[in-house]
């Protein structure tokens, strides 16, 4: 009776036992990830560096005009240095009171007084920028003047410290087209002081129009002398 039982056993075991190996092997497959169809953008490019600010010039040192003797030459009448014979006719302004700019040293240098502002051609009495430069420079120095100046009014580097406007710069100097150069080492401006025990004297000597003429500025420093006032009071009726 034993083996009967035994072999339906197994015939009741072996289909569950088959049953539970099939859903063993039924492994759940995982979901494939999604294909990428869309490629990646690029990347939004570095924005440039910003522009390195320009550092301001340096404001130019004050020109100490002690630095230049007194002369101990007798003085001329205002305007002090003549012009050549045969420059008649051209410009020869002169206003009692009268406020300009010097260039001093590197400094940009108001000063007011007795303005006398002339010019004429170089052709019209036969004379070079050569010699025109050396007659004024003896002259001048002949008299105590100094030469001031240590840059040119139409350098770069001060026309930026001075606005940017080189045709501002010579309307402050009351001169207009300085040249920038000049053959045979001849300077194209020269500012000259001559120290007197009365009075500063500032005298620029300077080329324009391609070099063809020349401009003579000179200020007497001196205060306004006043010339109106109230009128008198009515006499009381």
């Amino acid at each position: 009776m034993k083996k009967p039982i035994r072999s339906m056993l197994w015939l009741l075991l072996v289909p569950a036992l088959a049953l539970t190996a099939c859903k063993r092997k039924e492994a759940p497959v995982a979901d494939a990830p999604a294909a990428v169809t869309a490629s990646a953008a690029p990347a939004a490019p570095a924005a440039p560096a910003p522009a390195p600010v320009a550092a301001p010039a340096p404001a130019a040192t004050p020109f100490d005009v002690g630095t230049v003797p007194v002369t101990t030459a007798a003085m001329p009448p205002f305007p002090f240095i003549s012009l050549p014979k045969g420059t008649d006719g051209y410009r020869n302004d002169e206003v009692e009171f009268e406020r300009i700019h010097v260039l001093a040293g590197q400094e940009l240098r108001p000063v007011e007084g007795h303005l006398s502002a002339r010019s004429y051609p170089l052709s019209i009495i036969k004379m070079s920028s050569l010699a025109a430069f050396r007659n004024y420079d003896m002259a001048l120095k002949a008299m105590g003047a100094v030469a001031v100046n240590t840059i040119l009014p139409t350098d770069p580097a001060f026309v930026a410290q001075h606005g940017g406007d080189s045709k501002a710069i010579e309307k402050q100097l009351a001169l207009s087209d300085i040249e920038e150069t000049m053959p045979n080492d001849v300077p194209p401006f020269v500012q000259y002081l001559l120290r007197t025990p009365a009075a500063n004297i500032w005298i620029s000597f300077s080329f324009y129009n391609d070099g063809r003429n020349v401009s003579l500025v000179v200020l007497e420093e001196k205060a306004l002398q006043q010339a109106v006032g109230p009128l008198p009071a009515a006499a009381p009726r």
